[in-house]
């Protein structure tokens, strides 16, 4: 084993008591005590300042993303040489020169002190029929005129509606629903609000399990109940958002509704519909995401999801509208902002998370 030091250190004295330590631990602790680094090549220990093409390993934790998307975001910064390993509780091992290791610790720093939006996402599923509709002021046919007038105008909290409406082209879109739900022309089916983090997924799910049993034959021919399987029916909706601009949110909506209609030899018939959709929305905006046509007889409509009126075969329309809004403010898509506006020095800035590549 050999040590060299660094002709700068020729004048540090250290005093130190060593009691059952390795040579590497007690050299790591001489040369923090004087602010420098320990490195080994082979047998050799250098003490000093390591250089810039020197390799070393940095271990740090980063808890704001996945495993994943952490070691994507930390290769961008590796050189040719560079690796890493991503473990669980959102520790990181990263191995490569020094001058790089001094970058991807700034870059760890940034991803663990950046700003991550999350959204307040209120969904409203309305059973609305189409005379009812047709009684609300509002045309029907062709089904994507409907889309547009209720959507209308997404600036602003209200569902501004330049035409269609008849009465309530200035009334939010709570009291539209609120009034059609009063005059009997339909029902507000499930009101969730979610809470969401930035990509994150959020789950409603709303019904009944229908045990179905499980019956055997034994050769005698008498027939045993073994178990049951369950099957779940009603409403069940999956949301996500994630930030696009500052008041920009991309929403994805994935919802099924399904009902037992029949039972057959002792098994139930299951029908399903579902609607699935992917919208860029502005922060603040009251949005129509879309319909499900259903089609009811009149012997149907004691389900739960049929209101309205008791025509022979009339069509029940489930609208899915949507308001969001966005409930921690973010820089990281506004302008840069000016380093010397800063007055906490350990807050960092926008600039900094422009870190140089090998």
């Amino acid at each position: 084993m050999s040590i060299s030091v660094a002709s700068n250190l020729q004048t540090e004295h250290v005093t130190a008591t060593i009691i059952e330590a390795t040579a590497a631990d007690a050299l790591e602790s001489i040369a923090r005590t004087v602010g420098v680094d320990v490195a080994k090549q082979g047998e050799a220990f250098i003490v000093g300042e390591l250089r810039a093409t020197d390799r070393g390993v940095l271990v740090e934790r980063c808890e704001r993303l996945n495993p994943e998307d952490v070691e994507t975001a930390i290769n961008v910064a590796l050189s040719d040489i560079g690796e890493t390993r991503v473990y669980k509780g959102g520790v990181i091992v990263v191995s490569d020169r020094v001058s790089v290791l001094r970058r991807v610790r700034e870059l760890i720093k940034e991803l663990n002190h950046s700003d991550s939006p999350s959204w307040c996402v209120q969904l409203y599923i309305a059973s609305l029929d189409e005379s009812a509709l047709r009684d609300l002021g509002i045309d029907t046919t062709p089904a994507a005129k409907v889309a547009i007038s209720l959507a209308g105008d997404v600036a602003g909290s209200g569902l501004g509606v330049p035409l269609g409406l008849g009465g309530f082209i200035d009334a939010s879109l709570e009291s539209v629903l609120t009034a059609a739900a009063e005059n009997g022309h339909g029902e507000l089916v499930a009101e969730p609000l979610f809470l969401l983090t930035d990509d994150e997924q959020a789950s409603f799910l709303r019904g009944k399990i229908t045990p179905v049993p499980r019956r055997t034959v034994s050769a005698e021919g008498t027939v045993e109940t073994t178990g049951y399987d369950e099957i779940n029916t009603g409403l069940s909706i999956d949301v996500t958002a994630r930030a696009l601009a500052d008041d920009l949110c991309r929403v994805s909506v994935q919802l099924e509704i399904s009902e037992v209609v029949a039972i057959i030899e002792g098994a139930p018939e299951r029908t399903a519909d579902q609607f699935q959709t992917v919208a860029d929305v502005k922060d603040g905006g009251s949005y129509l995401l879309g319909s499900i046509a259903r089609q009811r007889k009149r012997q149907d409509r004691r389900k739960w999801l049929s209101v309205g009126r008791t025509n022979e075969n009339e069509a029940t329309n489930l609208y899915v509208f949507a308001k969001i809004y966005r409930t921690i403010p973010s820089s990281g898509f506004g302008p840069v902002s000016d380093p010397s506006d800063n007055n906490d020095g350990d807050q960092p800035s926008t600039e900094s998370s422009l870190l140089p590549l090998p």
